[in-house]
């Protein structure tokens, strides 16, 4: 979900695995979905449970047919009825937002240090990510409308719609979020914004959600994460 976000999840399992031949790699199935419902609609509009979670249930019971050892939905949106989904398979389904969030805890050196959310209205508005955050005595930041509208912009408008990735406006839009709300951290917690990390240099107060998940998955699954 996201026409990218899975490939791009699958490339980073074969990007970071330690392995020296193809046969050491980790088998992955991809299951890349489009058809799902747009999670931030459904959410705002009340729908999410009648929509996306039945996709997304099916899914899953699709994975099961082939004996997957986890699960990882490369959507954080979709991440808002994950609990619900989780107890519906005993097939572990890896938490993005639990996973980003404790990857937080440990790069911190300070008591509960500032954590800005880039991501989807719709993860914004059900606080998904404020709840994951704050689990582990952080603190969630919000953008302002303005900076949100342009992440919204660059989320729907440039990579979903074009496929476009603006880094000049990406970088303004990061540097504005942490200098006005003094952010100790800031999170993409989107997919798409996941997406710039093969285009530029990611600093190292960025927490890319996805490359968490994917680094989780490696381990999961028994193998080594190459830095």
């Amino acid at each position: 979900m996201g026409a990218k976000a899975g490939a791009d999840f699958v490339s980073r399992i074969a990007d970071r695995t330690v392995a020296n031949s193809d046969a050491e790699h980790i088998d992955v199935v991809l299951l890349n979905r489009t058809s799902v419902p747009d999670r931030t609609i459904a959410i705002r509009d009340g729908t999410f449970y009648e929509k996306v979670q039945p996709a997304l249930l099916q899914c899953v019971r699709e994975l099961e047919t082939l004996n997957v050892g986890n699960i990882v939905i490369a959507c954080n949106t979709a991440h808002y009825g994950i609990q619900e989904l989780q107890s519906q398979t005993k097939v572990q389904i890896i938490n993005i937002l639990d996973e980003a969030a404790k990857r937080v805890k440990e790069l911190s050196t300070s008591t509960r240090p500032r954590v800005g959310i880039m991501a989807t209205d719709g993860t914004l508005g059900s606080g998904v990510y404020h709840s994951a955050l704050e689990a582990h005595g952080l603190t969630p930041v919000s953008p302002s409308a303005e900076i949100q509208k342009q992440i919204m912009h660059i989320i729907y408008d440039q990579v979903k719609k074009s496929g476009t990735l603006d880094v000049k406006l990406f970088a303004e839009v990061c540097t504005s979020f942490i200098e006005s709300e003094k952010l100790d951290f800031l999170l993409l917690g989107c997919t798409e914004l996941s997406l710039f990390s093969s285009v530029m240099t990611i600093p190292d107060n960025y927490v890319d959600a996805l490359e968490i998940l994917a680094e989780v998955a490696i381990a999961k699954s028994g193998y080594q994460y190459k830095n």
